[in-house]
């Protein structure tokens, strides 16, 4: 995470994420996702090099909550785990599968019919990174 920019004291402004989101698409930025976006939003992590992850392919990801945007609907259909409303935090494999964080801080994978639990707050971070599948 050093790498792609990440640092315990890292925090971003995440005002035009929320006012953005909230004008073309009606997201509410929650507690948990203004939190996290905070210390991880705009990073870009590239995949392992060469590494298979502990269970499944490590992939690139990008913690940008406008890869979301107009996904609410979509959110709202398949995210029915999620305590409280799902708010946008990024991409998996250039797209092909969303991200996306709960009030209780839980995030989860989003992929055609299916809403995947990765973890919670930094705990969702190294599942990715370490390749560990989606529950």
């Amino acid at each position: 995470m050093t790498a792609a920019g990440w640092s315990p004291e890292r925090r971003v402004d995440v005002s035009a994420w929320e006012e953005e989101l909230s004008r073309t698409s009606g997201f509410r930025m929650h507690t948990a996702a203004a939190r996290f976006l905070a210390e991880f939003g705009g990073l870009k992590v590239p995949e392992g090099p060469n590494e298979p992850g502990q269970q499944v392919a490590s992939d690139e990801f990008d913690l940008d909550p406008l890869e979301g945007e107009k996904m609410r609907p979509y959110f709202q259909r398949v995210g029915r785990a999620a305590v409280g409303e799902l708010y946008p935090i990024g991409s998996v494999a250039g797209g092909h599968a969303l991200l996306a964080i709960d009030e209780a801080e839980t995030v989860f994978m989003l992929f055609g019919d299916h809403c995947r639990r990765i973890g919670v707050g930094r705990e969702a971070i190294a599942n990715l990174i370490l390749g560990r599948r989606p529950q």
